[in-house]
């Protein structure tokens, strides 16, 4: 039969990516008679708390979490040492939690095997895992099987590991026997001090997901709230109005650099604290909400025209304040209305400014704007650089009024529902 050009390219690729891996899988003991006698909700915590108390001892001997199937975990190492010792480390935890917790009575059996198989970013494939899977299944109550392959690559004395006895079993689907070793976990030494276990546990992979979609919306929709209403009302403080456009693009990198160190910082303390931060979370969903919705009100209000003047398009607020924005680049504001005067500070593109009149001096029309708070400081800005050779007239500043109507309130009336709806609604999810 012919073989496509497409299929032997995806077959060398496979090929390439076969490496040999260790294969751990874990298999929790009478876990459907647990669930059966407990009920979905009591089974479900004890399989978030059999996952907390596991995850993290695959990440300190430096394996890579697969996959959970059901209340199976699967896992890959690159050195079979490192397999072993995770399996006696979950065996050792588990035994220590039950000692610390009478109610909670969770046995496991695990399986190691090591052999080629197909090696993916996310995954692994071949039979090295289905061997592995069959060793698990083999395995009996609080026991480690470890099969031939896997315990020949250990560089150490097997007796190390608590591998004192072989067994020999039929694997489902095979036809030949399967040489095993029992590991003796208890006998080995504690291995669980190398597992950091952090107070917060970090949510689910779909509910991280979700968090950082929360994040972006409230960013996005912050953005848009701040650029197309907070600073024309926030432009009225002469103080503040020079702060009010976009950085410089040179400090923008450095702005970046700031906020990814607060980032990195917060992760780290919220890896110690006592409690996941719940309140966080609800804030970040009741967030996006009320910006969603917020913002989605305001442009379909604006793009249908509702003949409902009273209540809908009317004038609601008016800042007693008239604001200028710069609409070119580097702008000069001049001490007085005379471009031969000096020049008090450059402004720079979406900058807004109080305006108190205007001026006319010389064909050029000049834009009296505060500069601080004091009354008596003050700048001039042309509206309106005049044309030169070859060159059009260039308009310096725009006129800008903010006008709230009745729908801005009804939209934030609207998102502060949907923001305590985030608020009552969220649920930190399981793992």
């Amino acid at each position: 039969m012919a073989v496509s050009k497409n299929t032997l390219n995806l077959s060398r690729s496979i090929e390439k990516s076969k490496n040999e891996v260790t294969v751990l899988f874990t298999d929790i003991v009478d876990s459907t008679k647990f669930w059966d006698k407990h009920g979905d909700t009591a089974g479900r915590l004890m399989l978030d708390r059999h996952n907390k108390l596991l995850f993290p001892v695959v990440e300190a001997f430096r394996g890579t979490l697969i996959k959970t199937i059901g209340d199976s975990i699967m896992a890959s190492f690159k050195n079979p040492k490192d397999g072993v010792e995770a399996a006696i480390a979950m065996q050792q935890q588990l035994r220590l939690a039950r000692q610390k917790d009478k109610s909670f009575q969770v046995h496991i059996r695990i399986g190691v095997h090591t052999g080629q198989a197909i090696v993916e970013s996310k995954d692994v494939f071949g039979d090295t895992v289905n061997v592995a899977a069959r060793v698990e299944s083999a395995a009996g109550t609080d026991e480690i099987l470890v099969s031939e392959a896997a315990a020949r690559r250990l560089k150490r004395k097997m007796t190390d590991f608590g591998l004192k006895r072989k067994r020999t079993f039929v694997p489902k689907g095979k036809r030949r026997k399967l040489s095993v070793w029992v590991c003796d976990w208890t006998a080995v030494r504690n291995l669980t001090d190398a597992v950091r276990h952090p107070r917060f546990f970090p949510p689910n992979k779909a509910q991280r997901l979700e968090l950082v979609v929360y994040a972006i919306t409230n960013l996005v929709s912050g953005y848009l709230i701040f650029h197309d209403y907070l600073r024309y009302l926030l432009a009225g403080s002469a103080t503040l109005s020079p702060y009010l456009a976009p950085p410089h693009p040179m400090l923008r990198w450095l702005i970046i650099a700031v906020a990814t160190g607060a980032i990195l910082m917060a992760i780290r303390f919220l890896s110690k604290i006592s409690r996941p931060p719940i309140r966080l979370f609800q804030f970040l969903k009741g967030g996006s909400i009320f910006g969603v919705l917020f913002i989605a009100l305001i442009w379909i209000a604006d793009a249908v025209d509702l003949k409902i003047q009273n209540y809908w398009t009317a004038p609601l607020y008016q800042p007693p304040h008239r604001l200028i924005e710069i609409v070119a680049d580097d702008v000069d504001i001049f001490q007085k209305p005379n471009v031969t005067s000096r020049k008090i500070v450059g402004a720079r593109k979406n900058q807004l400014y109080v305006l108190k009149n205007k001026v006319q001096r010389k064909r050029r029309t000049f834009a009296k704007v505060a500069l601080t708070h004091d009354s008596l400081s003050q700048g001039f800005i042309v509206e309106q650089l005049p044309p030169k050779l070859g060159i059009a007239p260039v308009q310096q500043l725009a006129h800008r009024q903010l006008v709230l109507r009745y729908y801005h309130l009804y939209a934030f009336i609207l998102g502060v529902m949907g923001f305590l709806y985030g608020l009552w609604s969220f649920r930190l999810k399981p793992l």
